[in-house]
């Protein structure tokens, strides 16, 4: 569905491909540098998990009504990839797709200046990060949501490890910041970057009360920003470029 600029009342227009599956689950949609409209699909009628892409032009032309059904200029899979759940663009470009449903390689990295227009992609890297427990190093697992942000930092929302992580550029396998369950203290979903350089995500305990937890830029912890019956199970969130 898309929402025209300071009217979210009701949807202007909607995108819906016919190429698409009827069931097909749109796990999480993005635009690039070059403002290329990419959704990420994690399973389908037709079992296709991958990317679908679309131009500038597609995309404005579903957003005024003229065209809600174009047909894809990119429709990839990618190799290894089981069950994606999130994708964030980094600054140089590249794609990071995290796949919730891959214990081994819950980070992918692809590069979107090499797509074909269909077929399957390899992923440039494949990373597992893990941190210190003891003596041993453990894995994180259940990558649910990824984010990039100003100094290409990786933040991760790991699902099944019940944590927030962030990775600085070139050591993603290794993040220095973990945030586990004692302060996450259930579901953890959704990360967004504000206009300050924060972080906030949203947690979606068992008593039907969502929560939203801010950890502002330098803050050593995080606190928390809301907690709303409203909002029993906050997925994403992001913010608008809009001051």
């Amino acid at each position: 569905l898309v929402f025209a600029p300071g009217n979210l009342s009701e949807p202007s227009a909607e995108l819906a491909p016919s190429v698409l599956a009827p069931h097909a689950s749109v796990v999480d949609m993005e635009f690039d540098a070059a403002r290329n409209l990419w959704l990420l699909i994690s399973f389908s009628d037709e079992s296709f998990i991958g990317l679908v892409g679309f131009t500038p032009a597609q995309a404005m032309a579903a957003a005024l009504g003229i065209d809600p059904d174009p047909i894809p200029a990119w429709e990839l899979t990618v190799q290894g990839m089981i069950a994606p759940s999130d994708m964030a663009f980094a600054s140089d470009g590249s794609l990071w797709i995290a796949d919730f449903g891959n214990d081994q390689a819950p980070l992918l990295q692809l590069d979107p200046s090499s797509f074909p227009p269909s077929g399957e992609i390899s992923p440039l890297q494949a990373v597992l990060p893990s941190v210190q427990n003891g003596d041993t190093m453990v894995a994180l697992q259940g990558a649910n949501n990824v984010l990039l942000d100003s100094v290409d930092g990786m933040w991760v929302n790991w699902w099944t490890s019940i944590a927030i992580s962030r990775g600085s550029q070139g050591s993603y396998a290794t993040p220095e910041q973990v945030y586990n369950s004692e302060i996450v203290t259930s579901l953890p979903s959704g990360l967004a970057l504000d206009a300050q350089g924060g972080i906030w995500w949203g947690d979606e305990p068992q008593d039907g009360s969502g929560r939203l937890y801010h950890l502002a830029n330098g803050a050593s912890a995080p606190d928390q920003a809301l907690s709303s019956s409203a909002i029993p199970s906050p997925l994403d969130m992001s913010f608008d470029p809009r001051p």
